[in-house]
């Protein structure tokens, strides 16, 4: 049986009690196994796990700038095997950490969602968990007049993305704009029946994979090879085609030296051009 239980992550860092309660709603399924499988841990969350009963615990140690961090490494004391994680893709090592944690009884498949395509339409998807890793959105919309007499276009994003809109409609007033009225299941929806997705490094991309929806990735380099590109000798033959400008401080964890993020658009993705992207298409 597989049970989900869903966490408001404001309240979960900001009140106690309901730390508290997700801990005696955990604690009273009586877990005899917990791995915490991210490679971003989270020292509040480790503490959680720290205090459930469980027999055996695990957890990878992270990759990331912060599992260099005195409370990564203390925290790592909460567990009976902290599991090293030394491929670079992150779905390659989950593959190897789920055969350690659960021998012989894990293998990676991808479940595939077919939804049925009612009409031809590209999404795009312009937006970012940052600032800087938002490809700039006069190319995007520069791009849909390229494709617009072979799709229809349908822009996506969330609420944070909204400051968009306005110049989206302005410049692309055919077009249907979504942008913060979907919920994550709704954008999901949307992706999966699309004829191809467009879109930043975000979530949106790996939706099109299950979806089996083709995709056009604009990637940069701080987390290059973590989550995308998918490794050649995959477990299964991806549709995530990523268009990139390398540069020698690639994996960087975003800690980008020479523009400030939250203000100013990565140099690896601002150099992106919109012939290199359109002939990728």
């Amino acid at each position: 049986e597989i049970k989900f239980i869903g966490l408001d992550r404001k309240r979960f860092y900001e009140d106690v009690n309901y730390f508290k309660k997700i801990m005696i709603q955990l604690d009273q399924l009586g877990f005899s196994q917990i791995f915490y499988a991210s490679f971003s841990r989270e020292f509040l969350i480790d503490f959680l796990i720290f205090s459930l009963g469980a027999k055996s615990k695990w957890a990878f140690f992270g990759d990331l700038s912060l599992s260099k961090s005195l409370t990564r490494k203390l925290s790592s004391w909460f567990y009976h095997e902290v599991i090293k994680n030394d491929l670079k893709h992150e779905h390659l090592n989950l593959k190897h950490a789920f055969s350690f944690v659960f021998p012989n009884q894990y293998q990676l498949k991808k479940t595939t969602r077919i939804s049925e395509k009612l009409s031809k339409y590209a999404v795009i998807f312009p937006g970012a968990s940052i600032k800087g890793k938002q490809w700039p959105l006069d190319r995007y919309i520069q791009l849909a007049s390229e494709i617009e007499n072979k799709f229809k276009i349908v822009w996506c994003g969330g609420v944070s993305e909204q400051n968009l809109v306005t110049e989206i409609n302005n410049m692309r007033a055919q077009d249907k704009v979504l942008i913060g009225e979907t919920s994550l299941m709704e954008t999901f929806n949307v992706i999966s029946k699309a004829s191809i997705l467009i879109s930043n490094d975000t979530s949106a991309v790996h939706m099109a994979e299950i979806s089996d929806v083709p995709t056009l990735c604009i990637l940069g380099g701080g987390h290059f090879e973590r989550f995308l590109p998918y490794p050649q000798n995959f477990s299964w033959p991806t549709k995530i085609q990523c268009v990139n400008f390398k540069m020698e401080c690639y994996g960087c964890n975003w800690q980008c030296h020479l523009v400030d993020g939250e203000k100013d658009i990565f140099p690896c993705i601002e150099k992106v051009s919109v012939n290199i992207v359109k002939e990728a298409l």
